[in-house]
């Protein structure tokens, strides 16, 4: 059973990350940017739902977008949005990304 400080930790840490990615969201808005790019970390603990949506992009306000802030809001999530500028010269290509899946998936179960 998890201690009331450590609960109460987790809890802070999970609620401060969201903020602060919600945050960042905000101020894409302000600067006309309206989608964003999941990030996740890649490490042996990643969630295999948290690493499924890697390099995903959603529309600023969308119901996708709202899905995805639920699955940022979970406890202990490192994952967190960057800008997209739908400009092929500024994003990394799709096909990396699903590179990437298939390594740190392998890394993660490994």
């Amino acid at each position: 059973m998890i201690s009331t400080e450590k609960y109460a930790d987790m809890l802070a840490r999970t609620s401060v990350k969201k903020a602060y990615a919600l945050g960042r969201i905000e101020g894409y808005k302000a600067g006309g940017v309206r989608k964003w790019r999941w990030s996740p970390v890649a490490d042996e603990i990643i969630r295999p739902h948290h690493l499924a949506i890697h390099g995903r992009v959603f529309e600023v306000g969308s119901q996708e977008e709202q899905l995805a802030l639920k699955v940022m809001g979970e406890p202990n999530c490192r994952c967190r949005p960057i800008p997209f500028f739908d400009d092929p010269h500024f994003h990394t290509p799709h096909e990396v990304y699903e590179q990437e899946k298939q390594e740190w998936a392998t890394k993660s179960s490994g």
